[in-house]
């Protein structure tokens, strides 16, 4: 993957937005996206016994490595990527560049800012037991904001935006499940306000939901879409502005 660098500017800059880079992956070669990975992750793409699995971490692993690439100026393969207790992974040595992936059904979205952030994507399925997962996992806030809609097709989308927002933030914390899921109330502004977070809803794909969580920030968030990986180029899509938690309740009524 060659690298260019006239779209976005290097990530230390503390006025700069966050930035969410969204991507099929698909459109990543296999090949060139292996050629990206160091030994230990490709030691242990090779452990991974699915295929479809392999391949969605290699292809998600190179698209962190080819931005983080563009962000701080270096060649994707020169990343240095370390990982916390909980297996996070972090750009090594540095504390000005915080960053965040997620991936689901083929779509992935890699968020970097200067500050502690979260992002979460996940393809809408009916199939998922949703009432079951809300009693174990949300707060009772939660669960109230889930049972308004009326039809089921709509409880299902509520579930999946209150999903990502409560991933979002607690990967943003650093701790993702780790972390009882009940302690945090991703519907509560006041809550969020108070603990010096904000969350984004994300323009995605109807199919999927999205999220971003970002740490003491009132910056806008600009999308970042991928538009070629050989050459790495992309196209600044939509911005994300102030005051998110607004737009979040405008945008998905029973969210407020």
């Amino acid at each position: 993957m060659m690298m260019q660098n006239n779209t976005i500017s290097c990530g230390n800059d503390p006025a700069l937005p966050a930035r969410v880079y969204a991507a099929k992956l698909e459109d990543i070669d296999l090949c060139a996206a292996t050629a990206l990975l160091d030994r230990s992750e490709t030691e242990h793409a090779h452990a991974i016994p699915h295929k479809e699995t392999r391949e969605t971490f290699v292809r998600s692993r190179a698209m962190l490595r080819a931005v983080l690439a563009r962000e701080i100026g270096v060649s994707p393969a020169k990343v240095p990527l370390a990982f916390n207790a909980h297996g996070k992974p972090e750009l090594a040595m540095r504390d000005d560049m915080h960053f965040n992936v997620s991936h689901s059904s083929g779509m992935a979205l890699v968020a970097i800012h200067t500050r502690p952030i979260g992002v979460d994507i996940e393809l809408v399925d009916k199939r998922v037991p949703h009432s079951d997962l809300a009693r174990d996992l949300f707060t009772a806030a939660e669960q109230r904001e889930l049972s308004k809609p009326d039809c089921d097709s709509e409880k299902t989308r509520q579930f999946f935006r209150i999903w990502t927002r409560k991933e979002a933030f607690l990967k943003g914390l650093g701790t993702g499940f780790a972390a009882d899921p009940k302690l945090f109330d991703v519907v509560d502004q006041r809550a969020l306000e108070s603990a010096g977070w904000q969350l984004h809803p994300l323009p995605v794909a109807s199919d999927w939901e999205a999220a971003i969580a970002v740490a003491d920030a009132a910056d806008d968030v600009h999308m970042v879409d991928v538009v070629s990986f050989q050459p790495f180029r992309v196209r600044r899509r939509t911005t994300q502005g102030k005051p998110p938690l607004a737009k979040m309740a405008s945008a998905n009524p029973t969210l407020h």
